[in-house]
């Protein structure tokens, strides 16, 4: 027979007032519009978590996993009652011990010991019991020299051990824990887990929330992965980190493509290489008199989900996401919700209308590639819908949509990709800190673009070890003429240690002026570790390590990958191919051991 189930969530959402002043805080907290008529107020609404259904059965293990801000902290205070839904149900069917931040609960000053003794005897241990409990988390500790010290002379680790001892010194029915386990080191990580799988097989339930997928992965059965408010994925703790990680990899590699095309443009000042620089505005128009609900917009890029608002869900307003819907000003309606489907109105109550933006912010505009967007609306009581779309400020174009007759359509919207449409606005001027990495160099010849790629062909800054990598090198001709060229590449860890150079041979080149050719440098397999590199690239006339080297032009250290995939103890720069085997002894060898 199956376990009960110990926590059920169902149809869970929290929201949390974000009050414009001090005053409307005050307000709200006397009881807001039914005490104070004269004055509402002003909020708004931030949903940290909406429509979230959840069941543990009880001695399972279960991560909670996701980036900073998707929603854990909340669905751990919900679960230990620290805080109220606001909408759904939560069930807790057991004592909760919880561990949400290292420290918590025990006071600076105090000893240890002392620290220990209060903790417990605030669970309700009597003096037997306490002892043998004490006695307990001393071993597990290993700090005899330290349990009589003020907890604030601990190191982290130690706080962390202290913690999690007391915690599970008294066998809860629930355990939940907050990356409390990430200030220990991989010994306590081994004894945490050996502890942990005694709670479970006594009945316990646990929880646990970290950024170490590894932990994640060894300490769970199960996991659960929350973005912006909402359960992305349930299932077993391998299959959701791996999902989980995958996601990461696509973040990291769209941020470092962009990167290594700002890295050698003029356009970008230094300080802007790391950042978003521009802004791709969607506006929702509705014609006078009409309404209409929108539920969901998509922006791809040649074919791919670059970024998703959920409208109306967890978080859509929220401005640090790169993608979010503009709740300052416009028209949107408060967020609504039926049968799993989220959306916000809009109502055309001025002369011209309604209308409401959603804000995608780019790392950088790839005019080479396509983008669309996919919108999932419905119209309610006749009228029309357009989209206007704006990059930086200038209007790229303007798409009326089909009507839809009150259910609900998903339409798509090409745009038309062109470097015009990116503002001057991030330009920087030639006298400004550009960190542009070109050394100087004779000129006829220009590295003008460099693209890594993988077997498909695709651009990529995010590598698995094994899988070939591509460096194609454009370059194009200031004059016309024939020309000596050695392409050279030189691969560098990012703190600068110098892994591998890999100069080409020399090839004989014509061009026409301006006409640009592209060479290529194929990687067949990265036998690199996890982490991140950085290539520099040059076009020499004359490679020497005698006489002085004769250089068309060279970017230094421009063109940053990270590799990942490897195990555990595959941490080196470079992964030499080797293999272990038994060696049957020599009768030399025998004989001289007499």
């Amino acid at each position: 027979m199956r376990n009960p189930i110990a926590i059920r969530l169902v149809n869970v959402s929290k929201m949390y007032k974000i009050f414009s002043s001090r005053a409307d805080n005050f307000i709200d907290a006397l009881g807001g519009a039914r005490v104070f008529r004269w004055r509402r107020p002003r909020f708004k609404e931030f949903w940290a978590l909406r429509g979230v259904n959840l069941e543990v059965r009880a001695g399972s293990r279960v991560g909670i996993l996701g980036r900073n801000g998707a929603g854990k902290t909340t669905l751990l205070k919900l679960i230990t009652g620290n805080i109220e839904p606001t909408e759904g149900e939560v069930k807790v069917g057991g004592r909760v011990q919880a561990l949400l931040e290292a420290g918590s609960g025990f006071h600076p000053e105090f000893t240890g010991i002392e620290n220990v003794r209060a903790a417990l005897t605030y669970q309700g241990l009597r003096s037997g019991e306490l002892k043998h409990a004490i006695d307990d988390i001393v071993e597990f500790c290993e700090m005899e020299d330290f349990i009589s010290q003020p907890f604030k002379t601990y190191s982290a680790g130690m706080q962390a051990r202290l913690i999690f001892a007391t915690a599970t010194s008294i066998n809860p029915e629930i355990l939940i824990i907050d990356e409390i386990l990430g200030a220990g080191d991989a010994y306590f990580l081994n004894k945490s887990a050996e502890r942990m799988q005694g709670l479970v097989q006594s009945g316990a339930t646990i929880l646990i929330v970290s950024h170490d997928m590894g932990q994640i992965i060894r300490l769970c059965e199960d996991a659960v992965w929350l973005d912006r408010g909402t359960v992305v994925k349930r299932g077993s703790a391998l299959e959701v980190v791996k999902s989980y990680e995958a996601h990461i990899r696509r973040l990291e590699n769209e941020r470092l493509k962009a990167k290594n095309r700002k890295m050698v443009s003029r356009r970008y000042a230094k300080l802007l290489q790391e950042s978003y620089c521009h802004a791709l505005i969607v506006r929702c128009v509705i014609s006078p008199l009409a309404s209409c609900d929108v539920s969901e917009l998509v922006l791809r890029r040649d074919g791919e989900v670059d970024a998703r608002v959920q409208v109306g869900g967890a978080q859509d307003g929220d401005s640090s996401h790169a993608a979010f819907v503009s709740l300052g000003d416009g028209d949107w309606s408060p967020p609504r919700s039926h049968d799993e489907r989220t959306w916000r109105s809009l109502i055309g109550t001025s002369p011209h209308g309604g209308s409401g933006d959603i804000v995608f912010n780019l790392y950088y505009f790839f005019h080479d590639e396509d983008y669309a967007i996919d919108i999932t609306y419905r119209i309610c009581g006749g009228g029309a819908l357009s989209l206007q779309v704006f990059m930086d400020g200038v209007e790229h174009g303007r798409f009326d949509l089909a009507e839809t007759n009150e259910e609900w359509q998903a339409e798509t919207v090409l745009l038309k990709t062109s470097a015009k449409c990116v503002s001057e606005s991030v330009a920087a001027p030639e006298t400004s800190n550009i960190n542009v990495s070109r050394w100087p160099g004779e000129g006829s010849l220009m590295i003008c673009k460099a693209i890594l790629s993988s077997s498909d062909g695709a651009e990529r800054a995010v590598f698995e070890v094994g899988r070939p990598l591509t460096l194609s090198v454009s370059i194009v001709a200031k004059a016309q003429g024939t020309y000596e060229v050695i392409p050279a590449a030189t691969l560098y860890r990012i703190d600068g240690v110098l892994v591998t150079n890999l100069p080409g041979p020399s090839v004989t080149l014509s061009f026409v002026k301006d006409e640009t050719k592209i060479l290529s440098l194929k990687l067949g397999s990265l036998n690199l570790g996890n982490g991140n590199y950085v290539f520099s690239i040059a076009i020499f006339r004359k490679l020497s390590e005698v006489e002085p080297s004769e250089v068309y032009d060279l970017l230094d250290r421009s063109y940053e990958f990270r590799v990942v995939g490897n195990q555990p103890f595959h941490n080196g720069i470079f992964l030499h191919e080797g293999q272990w085997s038994l060696v049957a002894p020599t009768r030399s060898s025998m004989e001289g051991g007499h």
